[in-house]
């Protein structure tokens, strides 16, 4: 089986394909805000490297939050126009469940800053606990014992003195893993939206 792995979630653009649980290429670049232009020539080059013509591809996994609200509408929607023109099958991840994948520790809770909002999802032996939830600060971790770690890109000054595991990106070998492990009808590609949208109505408007 040949998977595409995309995620366009937070700051970083990654694209990876694996056949049959191998990695045969991958690329990550630093990006807030250009993953509609990038992303399309990441993946072409990655298939290039991999000598995968997209036809081939017979599952996408895509990164469906929480995350970045933008990021996340890029990279399902070019998901979903791929999975379109090459008849593959398409996954959603969560962000927060590849992020736990990569630690060490049986109960983790993995934790994404994002806008003021602090999103997190608790899982024991990679098994999810505490579905994802949103949180106005830190508080929560009060709720979980010291055997619990934390694992996160960030490590807030509010958990200085907590287990935390920081990372510089999503692993791929773990994006790769869920990715050929998840049910497609189980994990359809729908964003994992957990805060509104920060669009008000003009103040000056008479029908405010």
């Amino acid at each position: 089986m040949i998977i595409l792995a995309i995620d366009t979630s937070l700051d970083d653009c990654i694209v990876a394909i694996a056949q049959d649980g191998e990695i045969l290429a991958s690329s990550c670049q630093k990006t807030k805000s250009k993953q509609a232009e990038i992303l399309p020539q990441m993946v072409k080059e990655i298939c290039e490297k991999a000598k995968i013509n997209p036809k081939q591809i017979d599952k996408i996994g895509v990164t469906i939050g929480p995350g970045s609200f933008t990021g996340v509408r890029v990279g399902l929607a070019f998901a979903k126009g791929l999975a379109i023109a090459t008849d593959a099958q398409i996954i959603g991840i969560s962000t927060l469940e590849l992020l736990a994948q990569s630690s060490s520790n049986s109960k983790t809770i993995a934790l994404i800053e994002q806008m003021g909002s602090v999103f997190a999802a608790s899982f024991i032996n990679g098994e999810m606990i505490d579905a994802p939830n949103r949180f106005e600060n830190f508080d929560f971790i009060k709720n979980y014992e010291s055997d619990w770690s934390i694992i996160g890109f960030k490590k807030p000054t509010e958990l200085e003195n907590h287990n935390f595991i920081i990372k510089e990106t999503f692993d791929i070998d773990s994006f790769i893993k869920l990715c050929t492990q998840k049910d497609i009808q189980k994990n359809p590609p729908i964003p994992q939206y957990l805060r509104g949208a920060d669009a008000k109505l003009w103040q000056g408007s008479q029908y405010v």
